[in-house]
């Protein structure tokens, strides 16, 4: 698999996964606890490579939809 085939996909499963979060949640599947803590999962998953430029964008991604759609604070 080529670099541009290794980032496609990752973006995609990117793209799929917020997908599903967003309709999870929109459906009332997962309430706002739950799908903050999949989330914060994520965010604990991306740590190991948080120190990369990749990990670093993949932090910030998850901590933006924490702060806003999904913030606490509504």
């Amino acid at each position: 698999m080529s670099d541009v085939d290794a980032r496609a996909l990752a973006i995609a499963g990117g793209a799929i996964a917020a997908a599903l979060i967003d309709i999870l949640h929109d459906k009332g599947i997962l309430n706002l606890m739950e799908t903050r803590s999949v989330l914060d999962n994520a965010m604990h998953r991306i740590d190991p490579i948080v120190r990369t430029p990749e990990g670093a964008e993949a932090s910030r991604i998850v901590a933006g939809m924490l702060r806003t759609k999904y913030s606490v604070r509504g």
